[in-house]
């Protein structure tokens, strides 16, 4: 039952997550707050895609570590890469730069963290996504705060 509750909650997470993801990458972001960031964007990307890696995992129902011998962790891998290819392409059509690099930093992310759960368990992965969880937020919200 309590493994039940956890993939709805998985599966909430990431269509929250994900729709997000895609608005925040589309929309035009003002010059003076990307001066303000203490963080690449190079950065925010790879973080990003290590939690939409992680969530998207989660959903899938996995649990334990990552067999890559299995097909599952290839169809989330390949979802999220074709994902990348749409988010930096759609991005040039909404006055947004398609940035190769910023691709190759959401794929890092997501590789990142598929590497990182063949060797650790969920449970350890996920007190690693609190902690970006935290960092992006302090990252993003500090500039605001002094605007």
């Amino acid at each position: 039952m309590a493994l039940l509750r956890n993939k709805k909650l998985t599966i909430t997470l990431l269509a929250l997550y994900w729709p997000c993801l895609f608005i925040l990458t589309h929309v035009p972001i003002p010059k003076c707050m990307l001066s303000n960031l203490d963080t690449s964007d190079k950065t925010l990307h790879f973080l990003a895609y290590f939690i939409l890696a992680f969530l998207t995992w989660l959903a899938i129902g996995a649990t334990g570590k990552i067999s890559w011998r299995k097909k599952n962790i290839w169809w989330v891998f390949l979802a999220i890469i074709v994902y990348a290819v749409l988010d930096e392409w759609l991005q040039g059509l909404v006055g947004r730069n398609c940035d190769l690099m910023d691709f190759l930093a959401d794929i890092a992310g997501a590789a990142s963290c598929l590497i990182l759960l063949s060797f650790f368990s969920v449970r350890a992965i996920s007190i690693v996504v609190i902690a970006i969880i935290i960092f992006l937020f302090v990252s993003i919200y500090k500039p605001l705060l002094s605007m």
